[in-house]
């Protein structure tokens, strides 16, 4: 894969991003009132406006728009982020993974991949929507269902058509369609 591309804005809930540190990635420290504040006005990058709640998160994301900036020493593969290069070289020095599925033996060679792989394969945890019974994986998708059919909370503005959104990643998909 030699580019980077998302539409969708990863929505941590407060307790999610504080643990125990009550600090957010960046290392500021949460507060209810900041926390909405970032909700409402996410970063947004300057080359594609896509939306972002930390500024290491959009750091990371600015290095997707330097076209071909790492080159792989044993192949003709180039790759726009630094980490992308690293993870592929993998093929190539055979480090070995390391950290195996216990469901079902598939193995990672870190291991937020090997936790992700587990969360998102494997977890059956549901929770249930109060006042339709339908059921989610996570909080987060639950509570953009009870904002999109329930509640139709939409904070999120189009400045362009004042159309409104549930969530900062419906805008931005929207804002791109219609080259807002």
């Amino acid at each position: 894969m030699t580019s980077v591309s998302t539409t969708t804005l990863v929505v941590p809930t407060v307790q999610d991003t504080t643990k125990d540190s009550k600090s957010d990635r960046d290392g500021n420290v949460i507060t209810e009132d900041s926390y909405d504040a970032r909700l409402e006005n996410p970063k947004y990058c300057n080359v594609c406006q896509l939306p972002f709640l930390y500024e290491s998160w959009y750091k990371t994301h600015l290095a997707s728009h330097k076209v071909g900036a790492h080159k792989c020493n044993y192949c003709p593969k180039i790759f726009n982020r630094k980490d992308s290069l690293i993870r592929h070289n993998q093929i190539h020095t055979g480090l070995p993974d390391i950290y195996k599925c216990k469901e079902c033996d598939k193995a990672f060679t870190y291991k937020s991949s090997l936790h992700d792989h587990e969360k998102y394969s494997h977890e059956t945890t549901n929770i249930g929507c109060t006042l339709c019974k339908k059921a989610f994986k996570n909080n987060k998708t639950l509570k953009y269902h009870i904002n999109n059919v329930h509640t139709l909370l939409a904070p999120y503005k189009c400045p362009t058509c004042n159309m409104t959104f549930a969530a900062p990643y419906q805008k931005y998909r929207h804002r791109k369609k219609l080259n807002h």
